[in-house]
């Protein structure tokens, strides 16, 4: 990069990619839409970070045709992101000289791309996935470095964590299956809010996949939350403490993604923010299912460990069941539609053998409450009468 023309942009693209026609003509394009972007990425077929592609080929001439199909003309093609995977990256020869280079501890490689990303948002600028450029990605120099890159990644993102205060994994991902949950047509100009919303990854899809929408988080982690809002509304505040600060805002959708489980009041929460919701909004929230197979095994062995991430992380403050689930939001005068279960079957031999004997039991729940380790729903407030009638009963 230093060797580079000093007047020229700078295009970062790992040696295991492959460009089709215009998958660079779309970067440019993207990266001077407007002078508040720094960098432009895209979208490919191995990566991370929610820039890879749903169609799957066998061949990479069935790539090259989709790259024909995909790298055209759009409407409202690019992504907010808060950075973008450095197997291929357009940084603007400007922003690079304000914010500077790659930082040489991730040497050789892995989260300098993240690094970069946040300093840019620092500096007020905007991070863009084309939609509309697809470049082909091996991964792992094409299988030969896996091992090498495994250890530097372990490696790099505690030196990331170090650096900025934070796990930037933990709160950059896409809840693709959340914003699955949004029924309403794709030019709704609708109100979104997204309480815990990490760095607004998700609301940045939304931005994407409904361009009229306004979007709207509340991240309780301040330097997450600080990064986070360098190119969206995001704001930092704990629900269960601080005051409400979209009180003038009536919201088609409030998002709770494992949210419920860390507040130690969730149905007074659901309650409050239920004011904020539209008579025909609703809440789109997704669960962890302590009833699953990985917890129930140990615990029939005296195990109850806690974790860094899943069912039991270890900032859970409370636990649901399927049936809890549905008592709360009865509770609170809402119905539960579209409720999906998201699980494996991957469990070994004793593991199976246990949760058979465990569904002999008299009064037992099904088999699919061991499986479901998440569950996602749509919920929507009852009328008056129809609550009434679900008391009674």
């Amino acid at each position: 990069m230093e060797a580079a023309d000093p007047e020229a942009d700078i295009l970062l693209l790992n040696s295991d990619t492959i460009l089709f026609p215009n998958s660079l003509f779309w970067l440019r394009m993207g990266l001077y839409e407007r002078d508040d972007i720094g960098a432009t990425g895209a979208v490919t077929n191995y990566a991370s970070n929610g820039q890879t592609i749903d169609e799957r080929f066998d061949t990479i001439q069935e790539y090259e045709q989709y790259a024909l199909r995909n790298n055209v003309l759009r409407d409202d093609p690019y992504e907010r992101k808060i950075y973008l995977v450095g197997f291929a990256v357009l940084i603007r020869r400007e922003v690079l000289d304000e914010v500077g280079g790659l930082d040489v501890r991730y040497s050789p490689g892995q989260f300098e791309d993240c690094d970069l990303g946040v300093r840019l948002c620092q500096k007020g600028y905007q991070n863009i996935l084309c939609h509309n450029s697809f470049i082909y990605h091996f991964g792992n120099g094409a299988g030969q470095n896996s091992l090498i890159w495994q250890e530097q990644y372990r490696r790099n993102k505690e030196i990331f964590k170090d650096k900025w205060g934070f796990d930037i994994t933990y709160y950059s991902q896409v809840r693709t299956e959340i914003v699955e949950l949004l029924d309403c047509p794709e030019d709704a100009s609708i109100h979104v809010l997204e309480v815990g919303c990490g760095l607004g990854a998700t609301l940045g899809r939304i931005q994407f996949q409904f361009p009229r929408s306004h979007v709207y988080g509340i991240e309780l982690v301040p330097d997450v939350a600080r990064i986070g809002g360098c190119g969206l509304n995001i704001v930092q505040g704990d629900i269960e403490k601080d005051e409400f600060p979209y009180k003038d805002v009536k919201f088609d959708y409030i998002i709770l993604a494992d949210v419920l489980e860390h507040l130690h009041e969730p149905e007074q929460i659901i309650l409050q923010l239920k004011r904020y919701l539209k008579e025909e909004g609703a809440f789109l929230c997704s669960i962890p299912n302590l009833m699953n197979l990985s917890v129930i095994y140990p615990l029939l062995q005296g195990k109850f460990e806690y974790a860094e991430a899943g069912i039991l992380d270890r900032t859970h403050i409370r636990f649901f069941t399927l049936e809890s689930i549905l008592r709360l939001f009865s509770r609170c005068g809402f119905h539960i539609e579209n409720l999906q279960s998201l699980g494996s079957d991957k469990w070994d031999e004793m593991e199976w053998r246990c949760l058979e004997n465990i569904l002999q039991i008299p009064g037992c729940a099904e088999k699919e409450q061991f499986l479901a380790w998440q569950y996602l729903f749509r919920a929507r407030a009852i009328n008056n009468r129809d609550h009434a009638e679900r008391q009674r009963q």
